[in-house]
């Protein structure tokens, strides 16, 4: 249910949150090598924290309200059981998270790891911490549209829009003017439609501009989103014909000309009257309350160290990744094999007697993560020195030890069966990767990894329809002019087969 509301300050209507009732239930796990973090399980969510637990379980509560209204604003399905829980990271040690975050300024990002949606929440004030999780959530929802593929400066305006709701109740209220945002606003320094729709990165730029741009992108996405609770022209009809006509393969400025009639000069117009308005309208929607059971559990300090190495190795920092596990690497074989991964792709490879006692351990029943880590360390090396004369013996090994355990969708990690996707393709084995990429496209439908990963091997496949198809998702979600291209000449190419 969608209730109307403006006032004279929307952004100071709801100052308090209430809570989604939990019940938070402790395994029993010891904390007597505790790491200080603690892992909160909730259905759709998976967190790792070390902030006061008071403060995990008002995010949680917050998400389960806004991933329900949030969904219903943007047309997407209600949470399905396949649906890969999200990962958040939620850090309370600004020094810990300035060694994930590329710049000062970050606050929070959102990426997925081989295929696994994570969240990392940098320590701020409680209530920005609140608007940088939803910001990035807000993305990872985006991504799930399989049907769709949005343009950045959609992407990147419906975030903040929707990154300031607030949670009363049962009523989640959006429209809010992001605090970060309004001094932009306010200086009505936005730019003109025309620049947004041109895809440039954003990332890099100056951070006058990043500023401008984000605001611009706000008061858009508002515009066409909320402006018709306001009088002006209901454009949401217009929105969905623009995605549409995108993802068909139409330019940026002939789709917005065809799809809102209307010259980017016009809109530029109609968005600078819009921010000249004392009030704006905001959009309250009804959800039902949620009663959800959020389970904690202590994690020992190796458990922690694999995660946040993870975490680094993810973002390609083998460095950071070997040093969080170096500690512990004689207490606990999957931090040592997991070592021996990241080294695989440092380039460097491990001594022969420790990769034999590993080999050995990974013979054992119920080891399927160490074996993913070993044909992780193989495929590395595989990927470092695919001119070198022991690479065809890494692929080969690595395909060895992803076979070891059969193909399994209801226990197979994302991160195993996305390596496994990768392997097959390496060796051309089409037939083999068919089904398992199927099932990580099901699993993870947003995935950047896995769009990209699909795309390529649709081309070598040379299926035109699905080249066409996930090539068209790369375009319109990378911020690199070398896929970019890359996109462009698949697309092309796939055109002319018949």
């Amino acid at each position: 249910m969608f209730v109307l509301y403006q006032g004279k300050n929307l952004k100071r209507l709801i100052r308090k949150t209430l809570c989604v009732l939990f019940v938070l239930c402790f395994g029993s796990s010891s904390f007597a090598d505790a790491s200080g973090w603690i892992e909160y399980r909730a259905p759709g969510y998976l967190v790792f924290s070390d902030r006061p637990e008071n403060k995990v379980i008002r995010f949680v509560s917050l998400l389960a309200q806004f991933d329900s209204a949030a969904r219903l604003l943007l047309g997407l399905h209600d949470r399905t059981n396949n649906e890969e829980p999200v990962h958040i990271y939620y850090f309370d040690s600004k020094s810990q998270f300035s060694d994930y975050a590329n710049r000062r300024t970050t606050k929070g990002f959102y990426f997925d790891d081989n295929g696994q949606p994570i969240i990392v929440v940098g320590p701020t004030n409680a209530d920005h911490q609140l608007v940088v999780l939803l910001h990035e959530y807000v993305h990872y929802l985006v991504a799930l549209n399989a049907d769709s593929a949005y343009p950045r400066w959609y992407n990147e305006g419906m975030a903040e829009v929707l990154s300031t709701a607030k949670v009363e109740g049962d009523t989640v209220v959006f429209g809010f003017i992001p605090e970060m945002r309004e001094q932009w606003l306010k200086r009505r320094v936005i730019l003109p439609v025309e620049d947004l729709l041109v895809m440039q990165p954003v990332a890099g730029r100056h951070p006058e501009y990043i500023g401008r741009y984000y605001a611009s992108a706000w008061l858009f996405s508002h515009y066409l989103s909320f402006g018709y609770l306001a009088g002006e022209p209901d454009h949401r009809k217009a929105i969905a014909g623009f995605l549409t006509l995108l993802n068909h393969g139409a330019d940026d400025f002939q789709a917005f000309q065809v799809a809102f009639g209307q010259s980017t000069k016009d809109m530029d117009g109609n968005l600078k009257r819009y921010a000249r308005n004392r009030t704006l309208p905001g959009l309250s929607v009804k959800v039902p309350n949620l009663k959800v059971a959020l389970e904690a559990r202590a994690l020992s300090a190796p458990d922690m160290a694999r995660r946040l190495s993870y975490l680094a190795w993810g973002r390609s920092d083998f460095a950071l990744s070997e040093q969080l596990l170096l500690p512990y690497l004689n207490s606990d074989v999957l931090v040592e094999a997991q070592w021996a991964a990241v080294s695989g792709y440092a380039a460097k490879p491990i001594a022969d007697s420790d990769l034999e006692r590993l080999m050995i351990r990974a013979q054992q029943p119920e080891m399927h993560e160490l074996t993913y880590l070993l044909s992780e360390y193989h495929y590395g090396l595989y990927v470092t020195g695919k001119d070198a004369p022991e690479a065809g013996r890494h692929i080969g090994m690595a395909r060895q030890l992803i076979d070891m355990h059969p193909l399994d969708p209801a226990s197979e990690s994302i991160q195993s069966l996305y390596l496994r996707v990768k392997i097959y393709f390496v060796q051309e084995d089409f037939r083999s990767l068919v089904q398992p990429l199927q099932q990580l496209v099901e699993r993870v439908p947003g995935s950047w990894h896995a769009t990209l990963l699909a795309a390529r091997i649709m081309k070598a496949m040379q299926n035109p329809d699905y080249t066409r198809y996930f090539y068209g998702r790369v375009k319109a979600r990378t911020h690199s002019e070398a896929l970019e291209k890359e996109a462009e000449e698949a697309i092309s190419l796939a055109n002319s087969w018949k």
